[in-house]
This record gives structure tokens, sequence and C-alpha cells, in this order.
């Protein structure tokens, strides 16, 4: 294959890709936002059913904004990385990371991508989960959540499982918490 027809084969590979994302997209956001107002009002009634004094109340007055954020992105990453696949169509596992048919500048956009969908979550859950404080706490949570997700995608043969996906979301997952830390710092003055 010469190196004109493997370009035309990746960009067309990477068209069907983002088409796919872009419908993906087109159900998530609805479903994010009904997630978001269920949890909004959820927030409200555990506001107004407890006394001010107590911890999931003065919990959730701090958090509120970060808890509606994580839930309408969580509710984003299962409906594209889960729900938006047909299941029993693919149970593949990949061991070999960074391995992808189609050469080079494939291997390097599913590694970014899958980095770039974690930032978020670095930045969420340490907002909304205080125990998560240190850059080993936050990468394992992203581990393990990440491997959940893996895990499900198998069990429902709904997608590839890969350890790429593994090692790039729990990069994604740190440069996240790397970047609220620093934007906390600055905010502290230290």
């Amino acid at each position: 294959m010469t190196r004109e027809e493997l370009l035309k084969a990746q960009l067309t590979q990477m068209w069907k890709n983002s088409s796919a994302l872009f419908k993906s997209l087109i159900i998530a956001v609805p479903v994010g936002l009904i997630v978001l107002v269920v949890l909004w009002g959820v927030t409200i009634l555990i506001q107004a059913k407890c006394s001010p004094d107590k911890k999931v109340a003065r919990i959730i007055k701090e958090r509120k904004k970060w808890i509606l954020g994580f839930g309408f992105y969580a509710s984003l990453m299962v409906q594209m990385g889960i729900f938006s696949r047909p299941f029993g169509s693919t149970r593949i596992v990949k061991w070999i990371p960074f391995n992808v048919p189609g050469g080079e500048y494939l291997v390097f956009v599913y590694a970014l991508a899958n980095l770039v969908i974690f930032i978020p979550f670095g930045i969420l859950v340490p907002k909304v989960f205080h125990s998560v404080n240190t850059i080993w706490k936050m990468a394992l949570v992203t581990f393990i959540t990440s491997v959940c997700i893996e895990i499900v995608q198998y069990v429902l043969a709904c997608g590839y499982s890969e350890v790429e996906d593994v090692i790039m979301n729990v990069v994604g997952g740190v440069i996240g918490y790397l970047i609220i830390r620093v934007i906390q710092n600055k905010k502290e003055g230290k």
C-alpha cells in the first residue's frame, strides 16, 4: 500500500469514527441533560429534607455544581462508551497497546482521544470526592474506573477492551487532576 493510499484509508476510517461519535452525541447529550435535571431535583430534595447542619446537606451545598457536572459527564461517558454500541456486536481484547491497524497516525489519534475524554474525570472527581487528594489516588480511581468500563464492554460484547484505553485514560485523569490542582493553588496564592 502506498503512502497516499494509507493516508486515504486513515482519513476514511477517522471520518467513519467521527460520524459515529457525532451520532452518539446526539443521543448522549439529551440523556445527560435528563440525568442533570434528575440530580438537581435530588439535591434540592435532600437539602429540603435534611437539616442544614447534617453532613450530607453541607456536602451538597458546597459541591452541588461539581456533583451536577460529574453526573452529566458520567452519563455522557456511559452512553458513549457502552450504550452507543450494539450489545453482542464485538468482543475483542487487545493486550498490546498502541497497535491499531492503519498506521501510526491512527494510533496517535485514538490515544489522544482516550486521553482527552478523561481529563474532565480528573477535574471533577477530586472536586466531588475530597478524599481523592493525591495524584496516586487519582491515578488509582481512574485506573479502576477505566478497567470497569473495559470489563463492561467485554461482558456486553459492545466494543474493544484495550490496554491502551486504560493507559491513556489514566494519563488523562492525572492531567485533569494536575490542571485542577494548579488552578486551586493559583487561587490560594501558592
